[in-house]
């Protein structure tokens, strides 16, 4: 794998792994929005990590930047899905178990507590599908199509109808059990139903729910009636939500 640019420290190249050993790249930015943390998922199950580490969110054990790919050891080689919100991290292996590292302020991480982790630690939780964590907050699907929430809720963010942040994940019992997609946003979240219907919660000053409401966040999910039931694809980056037919 290649790599060109100015990563803060050196323009430099990388050219430590084969592209094609890759099944997935994650490239996120935490709250400064400058440094970035890369996390590379390989086909074999290992998870290799280098760029920004100030909240332990490479799961190394320390907080040390990395300038090369590093594996995550403690991981094993069984990881099939990795989502950053560029402070935080979660892992979810192939026995659906899941695992999450880094700043945990609000309770993002799941664990039950604030406490950082620098080292990859598992959730309670199991059969685990999917997992977006965006801003202060993580959605997590599980098999059966249940979504679960932790983290802060402010402004919503979280869906369960009040302002209070969770340390642990708490289901969001309004969406039932048919979910089969989630997306998280800087303070906003969707969901996709499997009869297609997508619903969305959180701030919504600049119409980020897309509901022709802006004058208020949505503390529990509303129905977004204009994409509902189309064929296409959903992508969310920060407080922008993007619908491509």
């Amino acid at each position: 794998m290649w790599l060109l640019g100015d990563n803060n420290w050196t323009a430099q190249f990388i050219d430590y792994m084969n592209y094609s050993e890759l099944d997935d790249l994650v490239i996120a930015n935490g709250s400064t929005g400058i440094y970035p943390s890369f996390f590379a998922l390989k086909k074999d199950g290992t998870v290799w990590v280098w760029g920004r580490n100030r909240t332990g969110q490479l799961g190394l054990g320390d907080k040390i930047d990395r300038d090369f790919p590093t594996q995550i050891t403690a991981l094993g080689n069984d990881v099939v899905k990795i989502s950053s919100n560029g402070n935080s991290t979660a892992f979810i292996k192939s026995d659906g178990t899941l695992w999450v590292c880094g700043d945990n302020g609000n309770g993002i991480l799941g664990l039950g507590n604030t406490t950082t982790q620098l080292t990859p630690v598992k959730v309670n939780i199991t059969n685990v599908a999917d997992v977006s964590m965006a801003g202060q907050h993580i959605l997590v699907l599980k098999e059966d199509g249940t979504v679960w929430a932790s983290g802060r809720s402010n402004l919503g963010q979280l869906g369960l109808g009040n302002t209070a942040s969770k340390y642990n994940l708490t289901q969001i019992t309004s969406l039932g059990s048919d979910i089969t997609e989630i997306h998280t946003g800087l303070n906003h979240s969707f969901v996709k139903k499997e009869n297609g219907d997508y619903y969305g919660w959180g701030y919504n000053s600049s119409g980020q729910l897309g509901i022709d409401d802006s004058s208020s966040s949505k503390l529990s999910p509303v129905k977004n009636n204009t994409i509902s039931g189309r064929e296409g694809k959903l992508i969310i980056k920060y407080d922008t939500s993007i619908f491509i037919e």
